[in-house]
């Protein structure tokens, strides 16, 4: 197995442990910030650094927000949203540990029945990553894939949302060489 395929491994170990203690389809009450376990947490790649709950929407909600939309053929949900942002430990395009973030959405009051992975376009604007609370694209993607039971991950990529790296197709060495 290789170097990241083992962190990739950690880092969905880690979520689906969260999910399975229950931590991750909290009722509103609870506070934004989820407590994460010591186990889950340390300095390498795959690890978490925090869980935060940044909204949690009725299927009523989502439902007028996709109308709102205009898409060409209506996509109706049945099932309320919890939605949060992610950070954890992964490395970059020199193999150093660096910090990411990214969006997690699960259907609220009811199992998963899918897990879908959503990777997002190029973007050079921190702010549009999934993980950016408010109605963008993360958002959008939540509401389809959880509001219809499913999990989604949609990670933001290395530079954007919460990480301070530059984005590695920003980064000329690297993006020269692939």
């Amino acid at each position: 197995m290789t170097k990241k395929s083992q962190y990739n491994k950690r880092s969905r170990s880690s979520l689906l442990t969260l999910i399975r203690m229950g931590a991750m389809t909290c009722p509103i009450a609870w506070a934004t910030e989820i407590e994460i376990p010591e186990s889950l947490r340390g300095n390498a790649p795959g690890d978490l650094v925090s869980v935060e709950r940044t909204g949690q929407y009725s299927s009523e909600q989502l439902n007028d927000i996709l109308k709102e939309i205009g898409l060409p053929e209506p996509i109706e949900v049945s099932n309320g949203i919890s939605v949060y942002r992610v950070k954890y430990l992964t490395t970059n395009h020199d193999d150093n540990v660096v910090t990411a973030s990214g969006l997690l959405a699960t259907p609220v009051d009811v199992a998963a029945n899918r897990v879908v992975s959503y990777q997002h376009g190029t973007s050079v604007q921190r702010e549009s990553a999934p993980s950016t609370p408010g109605l963008g694209e993360g958002l959008f993607v939540a509401s389809v894939v959880a509001g219809r039971g499913g999990i989604a991950i949609a990670p933001d990529y290395i530079g954007l949302g919460l990480g301070s790296e530059l984005p590695p197709y920003m980064h000329r060495a690297h993006a020269g060489s692939t």
